[in-house]
């Protein structure tokens, strides 16, 4: 996918600490997917101006995107983050032990949409992150808008999904699946009256959805 030149400029901006810049780089170099520069720019930001400490994390990767966070947060970070594929689970948890972050961020092995199910109660996370696979995200919705606090934000990375949600880019027959469940799911976002949603035009698009209070629904 070809990066246009606003967000080359943007990336070039875009100082980062020596530490997670060099894990970037190597996942980079490996093909392992991470979090875009400048949606980790504004999440950062998000996450400080709402005093922001608790995240569910849909798709640990191998931890690069919850070590940010954490470093964001700071010692009151709480974070839990839900991987399907052992060997990113491993990779994640060696990650975060180098960082010494193992008591702020608990990596759970399982799928997510399980795992969500089965968490109890309600309001618990100020934020919740999608970046797990796209054909999750619908099913994902209820238990998300459940789990996080009033007035916290569910954020859901690449709904563009390479131009082809929109229909700008040609859909590729073995993306038809994942770009119809991110339809539906962005239909579902802007339209449910328990959110209020921006979609951002980030490259690869990013959904940002605050949970309303009751008496605004």
């Amino acid at each position: 996918m070809t990066v246009d030149k606003n967000i080359q400029y943007i990336r070039s901006l875009l100082k980062e600490e020596q530490d997670t810049g060099r894990l970037r780089r190597e996942e980079e170099q490996r093909h392992i997917p991470v979090i875009r520069p400048e949606v980790l720019r504004l999440l950062t930001l998000c996450i400080r101006l709402s005093k922001t400490e608790k995240i569910l994390e849909i798709g640990a990767g191998e931890g690069y995107s919850a070590i940010c966070f954490a470093k964001a947060i700071g010692e009151n970070a709480d974070i839990i983050t839900i991987e399907q594929d052992e060997e990113r689970v491993y990779a994640a948890r060696s990650n975060i032990q180098t960082f010494g972050l193992e008591k702020a961020i608990t990596v759970i092995h399982d799928d997510a949409v399980a795992a969500c199910r089965s968490m109890p109660g309600e309001e618990i996370f100020d934020m919740v992150f999608l970046d797990g696979p796209k054909t999750h995200y619908l099913s994902l919705l209820d238990d998300c808008i459940r789990l996080v606090k009033t007035g916290g934000l569910i954020v859901a990375d690449n709904v563009l999904y390479f131009g082809m949600v929109s229909g700008q880019k040609e859909l590729l027959r073995k993306k038809r699946t994942s770009t119809e469940h991110l339809q539906e799911f962005l239909e579902a976002v802007t339209t449910d009256a328990r959110l209020l949603t921006a979609i951002i035009n980030f490259e690869d698009g990013l959904a940002i959805s605050m949970k309303k209070e009751e008496k605004n629904q």
